[in-house]
């Protein structure tokens, strides 16, 4: 059959083959550069997260007598209502923000939080809350003074992490709601390397972090964020080679987190005692 006297043939088998073959290669090669795009936005927003949360406890700081917020460590409260869980950070900071959504990291892998029946569902990953506060500023339920750190630039604030949640501590939340998930503590302890880089002795990586390549957003007292690695050579570890690395443990000296968080600086007001830390084990 021709057109205008050209005679017209499809693709051969061969060919139709080889374009196929391009195209899925062409698509193996781009589709991983996606993704690490797509993370990289990811991280950003959460940088964003992040900053915004530090400005909320800098504001917090000069309007409380320039005393950070109580971490978790709730005060005793002997009314008829229990723990008053408006006294944890997340809820501190609320009401500067007004804003659920900036306290959920974009690449975590944990649930927001559920109602079912009226009442708040608890479970280890249902976490509203995924960052994570330097307890040392509020350590033995004493808020430090913004004059107390010694090292504002190089103090750990805010970070990326997963929070341990149960049902045992309940309370009225920001939003005015009894009995809610989010006045459980979202601190991390010093060298508390389980809750920022998610590595366990007895399970390895767990609750997908790191989040951001390896990594995480952190915000410093002073209120600049800067990403850090919290892991140094990928998921691709045995849990044997990965103690090794992370868990430095009572008798195996500080492992890498440690050796790389800067813990002396964050454990406020123990800042020149290089001996004092939390140990992970």
């Amino acid at each position: 059959m021709t057109v205008s006297g050209v005679k017209q043939r499809g693709f051969t088998l061969i060919e139709l083959l080889v374009v196929i073959a391009i195209i899925a290669i062409l698509a193996a090669i781009l589709f991983p550069v996606f993704a690490q795009a797509r993370e990289k936005a990811r991280t950003a927003s959460c940088g964003s997260n992040t900053r915004q949360l530090g400005l909320a406890v800098r504001m917090y700081v000069q309007d409380y007598d320039e005393h950070f917020p109580f971490g978790g460590w709730m005060p005793t409260n002997t009314g008829a209502g229990g723990p008053d869980g408006t006294w944890d950070w997340q809820n501190s900071t609320a009401p500067y923000i007004k804003n659920k959504g900036l306290y959920r990291c974009p690449s975590t892998s944990d649930r927001d939080e559920e109602v079912a029946n009226g009442k708040f569902v608890f479970d280890w990953n249902l976490n509203p809350v995924n960052y994570l506060y330097n307890n040392q500023l509020g350590r033995n339920r004493t808020p430090v003074s913004d004059a107390t750190v010694a090292d504002p630039a190089d103090c750990w604030m805010l970070m990326d992490g997963h929070s341990d949640w149960d049902n045992t501590h309940r309370g009225i939340d920001w939003m005015g709601r009894p009995n809610s998930v989010w006045i459980i503590e979202d601190t991390t302890f010093g060298p508390d390397a389980s809750l920022v880089n998610g590595w366990l002795s007895w399970q390895g990586f767990t609750w997908g972090l790191p989040r951001h390549t390896g990594g995480g957003n952190v915000v410093f007292t002073d209120g600049h964020v800067k990403f850090k690695k919290f892991n140094p050579s990928g998921s691709a570890l045995s849990v044997k080679d990965g103690n090794n690395l992370y868990d430095g443990g009572q008798d195996r000296g500080k492992g890498w987190f440690e050796q790389t968080y800067p813990y002396n600086q964050t454990m406020i007001p123990d800042h020149s005692d290089s001996t004092w830390h939390w140990h992970t084990s």
